[in-house]
């Protein structure tokens, strides 16, 4: 049975939920968000969760949810940004990765690599309207902590992704350019 599940990894505010949902109705697949599952499981928002049960807990809830699409079939599955900061989710998504080759390209792990001057920009836009930056650059007090926090971030988790991902792909259009690279990369993919 093929499996066909993408995973798409990558910083937050990369744009990932956005190009999974439409990459989901252009490709016919299920779309899944881990956020989103896990929000819906504890009827909580992320930021709130994240810090009611502190990084570790939140990163064994998310690799729980991970792990339930085990089985999925014929999905898109957008991740939480950090999921490659807990070592299990890291080790399951670099099994599904090698299952790329071993199931005839039916399991993607594609690498959603958006310029970081564009997700900051995207972070500072959601600062202003909420006056709180995201839990993963922690306790930051103005911009210039913020911005040096995420760059940090940033170095730090692009090996992660990069080293997963059988597909890396540059996001440097719209969300509606890139679904449709994206979209002609995995159809050509699946025939070669």
């Amino acid at each position: 049975m093929t499996q066909n599940r993408i995973f798409l990894i990558g910083m937050s505010r990369a744009g990932k939920t956005e190009l999974a949902k439409k990459l989901a109705q252009v490709l016919d697949m299920n779309f899944f968000d881990t956020d989103l599952e896990i929000k819906n499981k504890y009827k909580e928002e992320i930021p709130l969760l994240y810090e009611k049960v502190g990084e570790h807990k939140f990163r064994e809830i998310e690799f729980d949810v991970l792990k339930s699409f085990f089985n999925t079939s014929n999905a898109i599955i957008s991740t939480g940004g950090g999921i490659v900061e807990n070592l299990l989710s890291y080790e399951f998504l670099k099994e599904e990765s090698k299952k790329y080759i071993a199931l005839e390209k039916s399991v993607r792990v594609i690498f959603i690599d958006t310029n970081p001057e564009i997700i900051f920009a995207r972070i500072q836009d959601s600062y202003s309207k909420s006056k709180s930056y995201p839990k993963f650059l922690g306790a930051v007090k103005n911009k210039e902590e913020a911005r040096a926090s995420f760059y940090e971030v940033y170095k730090r988790r692009q090996n992660m992704y990069s080293d997963l991902a059988n597909i890396h792909f540059k996001c440097e259009n719209s969300i509606e350019e890139a679904c449709k690279q994206l979209k002609n990369i995995i159809l050509s993919d699946r025939i070669s």
